[in-house]
């Protein structure tokens, strides 16, 4: 039981995240995915939603525990685990640390940009790179002081 290993997933810096479409044998409401860097170990990665843990209601479509807080993915672009933990009824795991998530799923692409600064002269042409995962040429851009 479980989900099917090897499945993708992307969602993008400012924007709400969800975990939608996961594949599976017998999945059910209250199993658990969480975003790490390595599957079973490591802190919550800073910027992902509900400490990075999201449950599903029907199997397939995996919600974070955003507890009150905003969905939207806060963290620096990367590809990180989807690792995976169902909660047991006698409460030996209870799927709310990197420790009981120890099988892997897949990838979590976080797209965007880096972080980055760019100084500009005030009516001259400016011109600087921008790098991070999973741009493309329509993507677009807003200044702020």
């Amino acid at each position: 039981d479980g989900p099917v290993v090897g499945q993708e997933v992307s969602c993008f810096v400012g924007q709400p995240c969800f975990m939608t479409g996961i594949q599976g044998v017998r999945l059910q409401p209250g199993d658990r995915l969480m975003v790490l860097v390595d599957c079973g170990s490591g802190p919550p990665i800073p910027g992902f939603p509900g400490f990075g843990i999201a449950e599903t209601q029907d199997g397939g479509n995996y919600h974070f525990l955003a507890n009150g807080t905003s969905p939207v993915l806060a963290s620096i672009p990367g590809v990180y685990r989807i690792c995976f933990c169902r909660p047991w009824a006698d409460a030996a795991e209870d799927c709310k640390s990197s420790t009981g998530f120890a099988a892997l799923v897949g990838l979590m692409n976080a797209k965007g940009p880096f972080k980055g600064s760019v100084e500009c002269n005030l009516g001259a042409d400016c011109e600087f790179p921008l790098e991070g995962l999973g741009l493309v040429a329509d993507d677009g851009l807003v200044f702020v002081r």
